[in-house]
């Protein structure tokens, strides 16, 4: 997980990951989480502009002796292939 909040954070400098609301129970926790950043693109005549990004999506993590045995992802797969977000919540070593 470290690896992958370096790799947005390397991308997307002021992206901000905020929980919306979390479930917990006995051997799992459920995040409903929003992503939002800002990319910066290029425009009419050689000029740039910054483009929000919000994408919207879940993480479900099980937790087994205290430590975490699984941990899946679920989000706006189209939003997240716009921007280059998808690749980065899947080019990343699995638990």
């Amino acid at each position: 997980m470290i690896e992958f909040f370096a790799k947005i954070l390397e991308r997307f400098p002021d992206s901000e990951r905020m929980d919306n609301t979390l479930f917990s129970g006995r051997d799992r926790v459920v995040s409903e989480w929003t992503l939002t950043a800002t990319q910066t693109e290029p425009f009419l005549g050689g000029r740039l502009r910054k483009v929000p990004i919000c994408v919207r999506g879940i993480s479900v993590v099980e937790i087994k002796d205290g430590k975490i045995s699984q941990w899946s992802d679920y989000y706006e797969e189209l939003k997240s292939q716009r921007y280059g977000v998808a690749a980065l919540l899947t080019d990343w070593i699995e638990l």
